[in-house]
């Protein structure tokens, strides 16, 4: 794989695709944490720590405007950086409470994007708990050239492989 020499963060990493259009794909990495913590006050007393997850390279400040355009879910600007950060869940009892909305505009029962608000009511209600959620920072870009690449070309190169869904 070019991953082991070149880009070792794609090594053995999920990556979650969250746009694929005519000029590129987008994904960011789940499964890398950093060493970085944001920390949440919940209440008056009590404070939540969520690791910050490395989602690759580049920045969403560079994508927003494709993501809004393609359905993509609530991206926002975590208080103490300038990087925006995007909340993930997959929680049925938090998809039932229609906390948040889908990741993908209509798929109900897939991952679902939220607001730092809607995860402190989350949790202070009693509704979640810190593992409900993900944290995540930065992005990958595979762009595409005449029609072919992306991370599509990348599986069909044998550099990436497709995963079942649950």
């Amino acid at each position: 794989s070019p991953y082991l020499l070149q880009e070792q963060f794609l090594h053995k990493s999920t990556v979650l695709v969250l746009q694929e259009n005519k000029d590129a794909s987008m994904g960011v990495i789940l499964n890398l944490p950093t060493s970085d913590v944001f920390s949440l006050q919940i209440n008056n007393d009590t404070n939540a720590d969520f690791v910050v997850r490395y989602g690759g390279p580049s920045s969403f400040t560079e994508a927003i405007d494709d993501l809004a355009k393609s359905g993509f879910g609530t991206v926002e600007t975590i208080d103490h950086g300038d990087e925006p950060m995007i909340w993930l869940h997959c929680a049925a009892g938090l998809k039932f409470l229609r906390t948040g909305k889908p990741l993908l505009a209509g798929d109900e029962n897939g991952v679902w994007t939220c607001t730092t608000e809607q995860v402190r009511q989350a949790i202070d209600f009693g509704f979640a708990a810190v593992d409900d959620f993900m944290l995540v920072k930065g992005l990958c870009l595979w762009e595409k050239e005449a029609g072919s690449g992306g991370i599509q070309g990348q599986v069909m190169e044998g550099n990436l492989e497709m995963v079942p869904p649950e």
